[in-house]
């Protein structure tokens, strides 16, 4: 059945990306292969140049943190729920506006620099300069308001008992990556060998879905059996023999690994080419596969050409493995994914709403019908979302709350010790996350909010631009570096920092003068 499952997935994902374009929506059975095969790698190129872009954002977020260097301002606030609630249990907080931290990191092939600044209400209380010497191999820690001291610490990591560099760890990460070019052009190469290795195909055009979404569709229908698995694991094995841009691909990466791994690229594409040579001599000697059908999936296109529905079924199932509905009436929309079980059990996304002029507005829910009834376990709200990759802006808001019936789902549970599980829910249930985000090409800014009914709870904010405000040092020569291992060095440092120079730091942040006269007591006895 895993087998199954996988091929049904494999379908799924190269079905899902073939939704955006189709010859003729009137099709003779005779042609629909042809006309699918064209539709799909259309399809599919379209969809490389949506990825190319996300791609191509992602690699550069990362050589940022080379050219400039990344800055975040992280925020925690309490809303007035949370300081009710402190309230009732003893505890003034209505002092406490915010804890900031904010954090600059810039890397070199020299250092690695890392600087944490620590604020309360929005006054700042100390700094961490954390730079890392990759010459030497050693990390520091320096705070300013504390000492001039820094503390070292060896800058390797252990995996499997194999120390590795932290220069390896950080430096190598791009290199891990390959080219926009590469990649895409692997995954059209291979995506294609699928599409057309499918080759059972026939079409017609009939009436799906139900209410104001019933529709006229063109639909494919694609039987797959165990020779056309066969032929295509042939061809994608036979290709991969002989791919230059794979080879480059797998021995960058492991090339890219720790050199302490004694990894080498060269030697694992030969292991690679071994068992690629083993498994094409064990398929051209296997005669056990057969015409018997292993899945079929009918994919549904609109009028307008696009993808609107899947259903996925293999062998045992009495569902659909997997099903898909995206339709339409105007702006308005329905999705439905449903993903089923042995036991057929469902598990269900529905989302229903509206898009105009590229803003979405609408509901979600997670969904799992037991065999008996739909239990909702999950709501998300989605107000106002919009998305421009090619500017690099967009708004995002969600808010999600657990269903009303997660309770019944933990009841039902095989799990005899529900109790704790049951008391979270009831708890977490009455509180809900409104999560948003906003991009622009300089900036991304993110929220995190508890709400409980009309109260706030609390937030988490975030800020992150490419630049950084400061950067940290590696100690000079005159400077004092004590070593983390030296016990005597570390408990001088320690005892150093008194309650004089804490009450020092916080005696102008808004906190109680209680609490401060109490390290006032503490420096004077």
């Amino acid at each position: 059945m895993n087998f199954k499952k996988s091929l049904a997935f494999i379908t799924a994902a190269s079905m899902t990306i073939s939704g955006t374009a189709m010859t003729s929506t009137c099709f003779a059975n005779e042609d629909a292969a042809s006309e699918y095969h064209t539709m799909a790698e259309t399809a599919l190129d379209n969809s490389l140049e949506s990825f190319e872009k996300n791609y191509e954002r992602a690699l550069s977020r990362f050589s940022d943190l080379t050219e400039n260097g990344k800055h975040a301002d992280i925020t925690v606030e309490l809303g007035e729920g949370a300081t009710a609630l402190i309230k009732a249990l003893g505890i003034d907080t209505s002092w406490l506006q915010n804890v900031s931290l904010t954090i600059d990191e810039k890397l070199s092939s020299e250092a690695f620099s890392v600087v944490l600044g620590v604020s309360l209400n929005d006054h700042s209380l100390f700094t961490v300069n954390m730079p890392i010497d990759f010459a030497n191999m050693l990390s520091y820690i320096q705070i300013p308001e504390v000492s001039d001291s820094y503390i070292s610490f060896p800058a390797s990591a252990n995996i499997n008992g194999t120390p590795i560099t932290l220069q390896e760890l950080i430096s190598n990460m791009e290199s891990l990556l390959p080219d926009t070019g590469t990649l895409t052009s692997l995954i059209s190469r291979y995506g294609k060998l699928i599409i057309n290795g499918m080759t059972n195909i026939s079409g017609e055009t009939k009436s799906m879905f139900e209410g104001d979404y019933k529709q006229d569709c063109s639909v494919y229908t694609i039987t797959v059996s165990q020779k056309d698995v066969q032929a295509i694991a042939k061809e994608v094995l036979t290709t991969a023999q002989q791919d230059e841009e794979l080879k480059t691909v797998l021995v960058q990466l492991v090339d890219a690994l720790p050199s302490e791994l004694n990894a080498n690229g060269e030697q694992t594409y030969q292991s690679m080419q071994d068992s690629i040579k083993q498994t094409l001599s064990d398929l051209d000697q296997a005669d056990n596969a057969t015409d018997d059908t292993m899945a079929v999936l009918e994919v549904a296109f609109d009028t307008d050409q696009k993808l609107v529905g899947a259903n996925i079924y293999v062998e045992g199932m009495e569902q659909p493995v997997f099903s898909y509905e995206n339709s339409k009436n105007g702006d308005n929309f329905h999705s439905n994914i449903q993903i089923t079980s042995d036991d057929n059990k469902i598990v269900s996304v529905i989302g229903e709403g509206t898009t105009t002029d590229g803003i979405t507005n609408g509901n979600y829910q997670l969904l799992l019908n037991n065999g008996e009834q739909d239990l909702t376990l999950l709501n998300v709200d989605v107000a106002d979302y919009y998305n421009d990759p090619d500017a690099q802006k967009g708004h995002s808001e969600f808010t999600l709350k657990l269903g009303e019936n997660i309770n019944d789902v933990i009841s039902h549970s095989e799990n005899q010790n529900i109790s704790g599980a049951t008391m979270a829910a009831n708890l977490l249930s009455a509180y809900s996350l409104v999560l948003t985000e906003d991009i622009t090409p300089d900036s991304v800014d993110t929220a995190i909010t508890v709400v409980n009914g009309e109260q706030t709870f609390g937030t988490l904010r975030q800020h992150v631009v490419s630049s950084v405000e400061k950067e940290a040092a590696l100690p000079a020569a005159s400077d004092e570096v004590i070593d983390s291992n030296d016990k005597e060095k570390m408990n001088e440092y320690i005892n150093s920092i008194t309650p004089d120079m804490v009450y020092n730091i916080l005696k102008d942040t808004g906190v109680p003068e209680e609490y401060l006269a109490i390290l006032q007591d503490t420096a004077t006895e």
